[in-house]
């Protein structure tokens, strides 16, 4: 509900598509037909949007992800290229990782499928990683975006890591 006096809603602005009120720092939703809240994203993964009330929840999860991924990865590398390393390491894996269909139009083999794992494991620790480095900043700013108006959102590391 927009606050009942004058001056605390001068911040709040006219959403055209929802046709009423919204407050600071909110971000229409043309998926979700609201306005959300801090909105980061709508994630196409759990349907809805990534916003003030599960922000939380996403970035712990990229966190875990992160965390899991690059915890695999490593046990694959170690598997593959010290434990197996007379089967993987030639010429022919290294083609394979550079094209990856050549693994299903080659050969199917339990080798090639250990190979599309250990890819799978160090893409997603990648991606989960930048995922981290992109969402840190502002998480340590109190912001959704480090921008000039939302310098006054910062709260201090402690309460915006709470946050």
């Amino acid at each position: 509900m927009p606050p009942a006096h004058e001056r605390q809603r001068q911040y709040w602005r006219y959403c055209s598509v929802c046709e009423m009120l919204a407050p600071p720092r909110s971000w229409h939703c043309n998926i979700c037909d609201t306005c959300i809240l801090k909105r980061d994203h709508h994630c196409a993964f759990t349907g809805s949007c990534i916003g003030d009330h599960n922000h939380c929840y996403f970035v712990l999860f990229v966190l875990y992800l992160a965390i899991g991924a690059t915890y695999a990865a490593t046990y694959n590398s170690i598997y593959l290229w010290w434990l197996h390393s007379g089967i993987y390491v030639n010429w022919l894996t290294a083609i394979k990782i550079v094209f990856p269909m050549l693994m299903l139009c080659l050969d199917v083999s339990w080798q090639n499928f250990y190979l599309l794992i250990y890819m799978l494991n160090v893409i997603t620790s990648a991606y989960s990683i930048v995922l981290i480095a992109y969402h840190a900043p502002f998480i340590i700013c109190g912001a959704k975006d480090c921008g000039r108006d939302e310098k006054r959102y910062d709260l201090g590391l402690r309460r915006n890591l709470e946050m």
